[in-house]
């Protein structure tokens, strides 16, 4: 599992993971953010780039 990397945005993180079925890194984004007490992690979306 890659590193989360923190963006300039509070709660918002990125992944660089390798894709499956293709080639070339995907860049996926998660929020983190709080609901009833708890730390919810969610995806947001996958962003390719071509290395």
């Amino acid at each position: 599992m890659s590193k989360r990397t923190k963006i300039k945005y509070p709660g918002v993180y990125y992944r660089d993971v390798t894709r499956i079925g293709s080639s070339g890194i995907e860049r996926v984004y998660f929020i983190r953010f709080k609901r009833e007490g708890k730390v919810i992690e969610e995806k947001v979306e996958g962003n390719t780039l071509t290395i």
